[in-house]
């Protein structure tokens, strides 16, 4: 039986995923921290100052686009740990914190995922799972046409 890409592609994010849940509480890095300054910035500082405050060693510098969705992130993260929200030149270590980006690494990467897939099925036509299924139905068609057609060519012979 040949595995379809879909169904390769969706195994695979599937174990990926998994993976990130099992790493969940396994370390801190300081990509956590400028992270959390970023979420801290976009939720506390007005739109205008977002590129320009200077209070942490780690501003804002990634495009507008990335910057809104670490606000809309900042907001489901107000209510995991609001503390991370402050903006501050101090790192703030938090455990709830570091499950929190966990979490919205996964949960961000299957919404790309599901986006990507639902695109190239619109992009491609019907899924290759799909495209087996119409394959095995016109063999077996064929299949069961060809003794009749054999057995009726046979008696016009006679």
């Amino acid at each position: 039986h040949k595995m379809s890409v879909g169904s390769f592609t969706v195994r695979l994010f599937i174990i990926a995923s998994f993976i990130k849940l099992l790493l969940l509480p396994a370390y801190f890095s300081t990509d956590f921290e400028v992270h959390r300054n970023w979420l801290a910035i976009t939720h506390s500082l007005p739109i205008s100052k977002w590129y320009h405050d200077a209070t942490s060693e780690w501003t804002l510098d990634y495009p507008p686009l990335f910057a809104w969705f670490e606000y809309v992130l900042s907001h489901a993260a107000y209510w995991v740990d609001h503390t991370m929200l402050v903006v501050s030149e101090r790192h703030y270590p938090s455990y709830m914190g570091v499950l929190f980006h966990r979490a919205t690494v996964i949960i961000s990467d299957a919404l790309l995922f599901y986006a990507v897939y639902t695109l190239c099925k619109c992009l491609y036509g019907q899924d290759e799972d799909e495209d087996d299924d119409d394959r095995t139905n016109n063999k077996k068609d064929s299949q069961s046409s060809s003794p009749s057609s054999s057995s009726s060519s046979s008696s016009s012979s006679s």
